[in-house]
């Protein structure tokens, strides 16, 4: 007994060792926009992956076949506050500074407050999956994980910190990282996650702030859909109400975005696009 309890147990040290990894293979690569900030995905790869049903649900919804063409992604989802006040936030520019250490610069709102951001997100670990893979053709399939720091400013005033963890499903398909999109027609499928908190300087208030790709993480109270992000009605007040109207008219421009895209160019002269061409904004 006491032999089989010391296998177990130098199994179990094994697989944390493992679980805390950082493979030199995936952070030598640059992550830049192949996972941390993807504009599209390429989907005569990751379609292919798909299995016969998925691909048919796919097509079900009213979608067209993927194959030999890119996906666009939209822009994150994201809540700020006990309210879950809508928060967006858009990148503008994401580079690797070393194999762990990304620089962000982007721009957020939420209500009228249009901030820039700058930045960094720092890579602590990287953990490949070991269950079976879905394809031969994918080598490694895994969760990279990490924090962020950020700094937000407001008329060139820096009004508030933004700080938190991170996590990025991937995959690897002839050494090249792509963004992990094959659930991508699964119910409560998500990516790129982010939980934190927004700290203004002057007052203190700290305030919950998440974001992510196709849901919200740590979002239950907001989020009552089943196939996709859905809010709350009880929420419908805080941002959310041309969400719902951008559902029920087949993925159109938010003309919520489009007001606020406005007041912000008027202020900077800057042009906060969302990250879909589908849904961009003149």
């Amino acid at each position: 007994m006491k032999h089989v309890l010391s296998i177990l147990l130098a199994c179990l040290c094994l697989t944390a060792c493992h679980k805390t990894s950082t493979p030199r293979g995936i952070l030598s690569n640059d992550l830049s926009y192949s996972l941390i900030c993807p504009d599209s995905i390429p989907t005569d790869e990751v379609y292919s992956w798909w299995s016969e049903s998925a691909k048919q649900s796919w097509i079900e919804y009213g979608n067209e076949p993927m194959e030999d063409r890119w996906f666009t992604l939209p822009e994150p989802l994201g809540f700020r506050g006990a309210d879950f006040q809508r928060f967006y936030i858009h990148y503008d520019t994401v580079y690797k500074v070393s194999d762990s250490i990304y620089h962000i610069d982007g721009r957020t709102r939420c209500k009228d407050e249009i901030c820039t951001i700058s930045g960094s997100l720092i890579v602590d670990s990287v953990v490949p999956y070991n269950d079976t893979l879905f394809s031969v053709d994918i080598t490694e399939s895994g969760t990279l994980y990490a924090h962020y720091t950020l700094q937000a400013n407001h008329n060139d005033k820096h009004i508030a910190d933004v700080e938190g963890k991170a996590y990025f499903y991937y995959l690897v398909h002839n050494d090249s990282i792509f963004y992990d999109a094959l659930d991508l027609v699964a119910d409560g499928y998500c990516n790129n996650q982010y939980t934190g908190k927004w700290i203004y300087l002057d007052t203190h208030d700290t305030l919950t702030c998440n974001w992510g790709d196709f849901r919200i993480p740590e979002s239950d109270r907001l989020d009552g859909g089943c196939g996709c992000f859905v809010p709350d009605k009880a929420f419908y007040d805080n941002g959310w109400k041309t969400y719902i109207d951008w559902l029920d008219h087949g993925w159109v421009a938010d003309p919520e975005h489009a007001y606020y895209d406005s007041i912000y160019q008027s202020e900077t002269g800057g042009n906060l696009l969302i990250r879909n061409e589908r849904f961009k904004l003149n």
